[in-house]
């Protein structure tokens, strides 16, 4: 039986023609944008990252990367678009001055989402949506209390429009 983030990724595969998705936004505007998945990781590349990093990731974020290893979602014309990232773009993104235990995962315009890896037994509250114009020892913009397989749905749900900056 497939996992719900497989389920999640799968449906909104079919959705797709061509890789191509046409987003509606507000006043009936549409817009097409493009998505892309990588092959899977192995499970041991995925295990050796996290043994070098001393990181811990969520099994539903595990799950992503045996199913695809990353993908860009809704990508528009100009490039935007959101783009999880592959278990050896997650080591190449994890800069210096970041905290260690903050696991980028995700790269919209600038900004990151992020899995804090100290708070991955818990269950949720580990993802972290960090705005680029903070520096990183800043809390982060917003700490999500639901796991990886719910941000994602809402992001497929919302067509990707960051669902996070919606009031009422």
């Amino acid at each position: 039986m497939a996992s719900d983030v497989v389920n999640n990724l799968e449906a909104y595969r079919k959705c797709l023609n061509n890789d191509k998705y046409i987003q509606h936004y507000s006043s009936g505007n549409l817009n097409e944008t493009k998505s892309a998945f990588n092959s899977p990781a192995s499970l041991s590349d995925i295990q050796n990252l996290c043994q070098k990093k001393g990181w811990t990731l969520p099994d539903q974020y595990v799950e992503f990367l045996l199913y695809c290893n990353g993908c860009y979602l809704f990508r528009d014309q100009f490039g935007t678009g959101f783009d999880l990232l592959s278990h050896k773009q997650m080591d190449e993104y994890h800069l210096n001055y970041m905290p260690k235990n903050w696991i980028p995962i995700c790269y919209y315009v600038g900004d990151y989402l992020f899995i804090d890896s100290d708070r991955v037994d818990t269950g949720k509250g580990y993802l972290m949506w960090h705005n680029h114009e903070q520096y990183f020892e800043d809390p982060p913009t917003i700490r999500y209390e639901i796991d990886f397989n719910t941000w994602l749905e809402r992001l497929i749900i919302a067509q990707g429009s960051p669902f996070w900056e919606w009031k009422n």
